[in-house]
């Protein structure tokens, strides 16, 4: 079945001048989710008395979410799935929940998520990037979804994959307080890519911030002001990452959030010139 095959994301990265299109910027993880080994039972028929799981998979990237199809009543599972996640070179963790599906409570939704590997290529094909589509995303996993139970996790550092060249892996998984042992392993494929489809269009700048306009100001401010030193800065900022939560979730004026929720933070950047 060439939908099972992932031979190539085991392929060794050795660029050539005809793929000059893969020299760009780190844009996208991909991911080949092999199969898990030990994952606990976490639920119990009644009449029998049998233990077991429906797991699947949930990688997460900064706030990008991605998720595997659900495996029924089986805790040593196989998936041989291609999971693609758009990570930046800024990206530095990859986590990886796995979680046991339930039935969906009353008011919600079904799960869209596929059984089948045939039906991943539609699922997983590469999105465009754009922040609203993600937010589909973590809407999807929250509000499709009936209640989950954490089985283990694994956070996997990006750094290395920095060369570009493919690593299989065996990972431990964590439970909840970040000890191992009990909650069974997971092989995984990684290779951090760049995709083209990924890059969007360019900003387009104001007639002042393009080369010519910036010099025809440099002029006119010649002009004008003859050689006086410089007397402001414009900064921008872009983003930030990893914050300490340092904020409590039922402070007064935040919104109500669930009983057990965890920390959180409001960030603001304050900017100083010394001098």
């Amino acid at each position: 079945n060439p939908l099972l095959d992932l031979s190539d994301l085991e392929a060794p990265y050795a660029p050539s001048a005809a793929d000059a299109k893969e020299e760009g910027p780190l844009n996208e993880l991909l991911v080949g989710l092999l199969g898990a080994s030990g994952l606990p039972a976490m639920d119990k028929n009644p009449l029998t008395g049998q233990a077991s799981s429906d797991p699947y998979a949930k990688l997460k990237v900064g706030t990008r979410v991605r998720c595997s199809s659900v495996k029924e009543k089986d805790t040593e599972p196989c998936w041989y799935e291609r999971l693609r996640i758009p990570a930046d070179e800024l990206s530095t963790l990859l986590e990886v929940d796995f979680m046991d599906d339930d039935p969906p409570e009353d008011g919600k939704k079904p799960r869209s998520r596929p059984s089948s590997p045939e039906s991943l290529p539609d699922r997983n094909s590469p999105r465009d990037g754009a922040d609203g589509a993600d937010e589909e995303d973590e809407e999807d996993e929250e509000d499709r979804q009936g209640p989950a139970d954490l089985m283990g996790r694994v956070r996997i550092a990006l750094a290395p994959l920095k060369s570009r060249q493919p690593k299989r892996a065996w990972y431990q998984l964590e439970d909840l307080k970040g000890l191992k042992g009990q909650n069974g392993r997971v092989e995984l494929i990684l290779k951090w890519v760049h995709n083209p489809s990924l890059v969007g269009e360019p900003l387009a700048l104001d007639p002042e911030e393009t080369e010519d306009g910036l010099a025809d100001v440099a002029i006119n401010d010649l002009r004008k002001f003859g050689n006086r030193l410089p007397n402001e800065l414009h900064v921008t900022v872009v983003r930030a990452l990893h914050l300490p939560a340092l904020g409590n979730p039922q402070k007064k004026g935040r919104p109500k959030l669930p009983p057990g929720a965890p920390p959180s933070s409001d960030p603001f950047v304050r900017l100083t010139v010394p001098g």
